[in-house]
Order: structure tokens, then sequence, then C-alpha cells
């Protein structure tokens, strides 16, 4: 992959581009913005699918996935949930050319939020990389 710049549109992010056998096969944006308050990352992911469900429309798949509940019926705690891996937020759309994934995911304290972008119609170099990626390490 390689990286950009910090762009404009969103919080303090990074462009990242996949290419595969010198084609260009998928993007996205890495939010890099560190808050203080970690429910701030779940305003950023709601903001982030307002804007793509206006811009793609109704998505495919909106996902919340609880794998621990501790702190589920308590919002002003959402935030530490996302941060200790409790909790996953992810929302895809799809295109005649493009998969599109908003996702905010947590793990020991450390929240990512990204938005990426896969095409479609080179999915099968996607697939093979994948494969022997897998291949490799048995």
């Amino acid at each position: 992959a390689v990286t950009g710049v910090q762009t404009c549109a969103l919080p303090i992010s990074v462009l990242l581009y996949e290419f595969i056998n010198d084609k260009l096969v998928g993007s996205g944006y890495i939010i890099t913005e560190k808050y203080s308050n970690e429910n701030k990352y779940i305003e950023e992911y709601n903001d982030i699918v307002a804007a793509l469900k206006k811009k793609y429309g109704k998505p495919i798949s909106e996902v919340v996935n609880w794998s621990n509940d501790l702190f589920k019926n308590d919002r002003k705690d959402w935030g530490k949930a996302v941060s200790i891996g409790h909790v996953k937020m992810i929302t895809d759309w799809s295109t005649a050319k493009t998969k599109i994934r908003t996702a905010l995911i947590g793990n020991n304290y450390k929240i990512t939020l990204g938005i990426t972008y896969r095409s479609k119609t080179l999915e099968s170099l996607i697939n093979n990389k994948k494969k022997k990626e897998i291949d490799s390490n048995l």
C-alpha cells in the first residue's frame, strides 16, 4: 500500500492505495485524529455513514456487533466498549464497480476508524492474493 497525505474532507486522516500487479484494486482513509473522549469516534463514524448514505444511498449492510455486552446498556461508555473490542460497527455499500465499507473497531484501548473502497472488477486479483497469503502461512 502507498500512503498519501492528509485530506481535508475528513478529520485528520491518511489516504491509502492498494495495488496488485500494478493495478489499483482499492483505496481508503484511516482517520488518525485522536480524541480524549472515545465517544467522539462514534460521532465521527455516524457522520461518515450519513455522508456515504447521502452519496451512495441505502447500505446493503449495517452491523453493530457486540462480542461482550458489559457496556451495551450505557451509551456513555460505548466509546470505551469500542476501544476494548467489545463492539464493532461496520456499514457496507455496493455500486456497479465498487464495494465500500466504513468500520469502527478497537482493541487494547486503540480505536481504528476508516473507509475502504475495493474494486469489484478486479476482485479476482484480490482473492488470489488472499489465497496465496493463506497458503504461504500454512
